[in-house]
């Protein structure tokens, strides 16, 4: 199974599930555009995984959630640089 989701705060998500012995994986390429596809997708910036399920749309399911909520905390942690961009001069 294959799916392309987006955008989740800002990011696509080029989902796609392997099957095993266990059950049903799910992958996916957080892309900073979005993609044609799956298999091309550019501009991947990391790779994150969810499984085993039982059936590949529960996976990707699985997936898709934990990626957003994971996304969601990051966003609301804002980094030292956007500290330093946001923050205003003091008058001396």
């Amino acid at each position: 199974m294959e799916q392309i989701t987006g955008p989740v705060h800002g990011y696509w998500l080029a989902c796609y599930t392997v099957p095993s012995e266990q059950g049903h994986y799910a992958y996916a390429k957080l892309c900073i555009a979005a993609p044609d596809d799956v298999w091309e997708a550019n501009f991947a910036v990391r790779k994150v995984g969810a499984g085993p399920c039982t059936d590949p749309a529960e996976a990707i399911r699985l997936l898709v959630e934990r990626t957003t909520s994971r996304l969601a905390r990051k966003a609301a942690q804002p980094s030292e640089w956007m500290i330093l961009l946001e923050s205003t001069p003091t008058a001396r």
